[in-house]
Parts: structure tokens; C-alpha cells; sequence
């Protein structure tokens, strides 16, 4: 049987132990905020996503219609062919 003098002991460790480990989670916690901050840039993903890449245009992907001496470039065939 266990004396109440250890079990308040036991009692009190785990007590201890509890507070220990919440206190660490809530360090861990305001560390991955900070950098969290630290590495968010804020900037859209749109900027990101120009960066990695770009459409290449050809001149033969699209098509020239002539009005009043000026050109329209028109990308889509389906346009093209309604003009006419």
C-alpha cells in the first residue's frame, strides 16, 4: 500500500511534469510564429508562380485580321474564322 505522503510526492511530480511540458509547448509554439513570419513574404502567389516560368508566344500561334490599317491580333481560330 502506498504511504499518502508518496502519493502527494507522485502527485506533485506529475503536477510539475504537466506544467513543464505546457510551458515547452507553448515555446514551440510562438517559435514556429516567428518564423512563420519571418519567412512569409506576404507577396501573391501570382508573383511566385511569374517567376517560375513564362507562356512562350509564337507569332504562329496566333491570327493577324487587317481593319482601317490596323492590325488585331486574335489568339483563338474560332474568332478568327467568325470575322469572316
Amino acid at each position: 500500500m502506498i504511504s499518502p505522503s508518496f502519493e502527494n510526492q507522485i502527485c506533485e511530480m506529475f503536477d510539475s511534469f504537466c506544467k513543464r511540458v505546457s510551458k515547452n509547448y507553448a515555446i514551440d509554439l510562438d517559435r514556429a510564429s516567428d518564423s512563420r513570419k519571418k519567412h512569409d513574404s506576404g507577396e501573391p502567389v501570382d508573383y511566385f508562380l511569374e517567376l517560375l516560368g513564362c507562356e512562350d508566344n509564337y507569332p504562329s500561334d496566333s491570327f493577324v485580321l487587317y481593319t482601317d490599317g490596323y492590325a488585331c491580333v486574335v489568339k483563338s481560330e474560332r474568332l478568327y474564322k467568325a470575322a469572316f
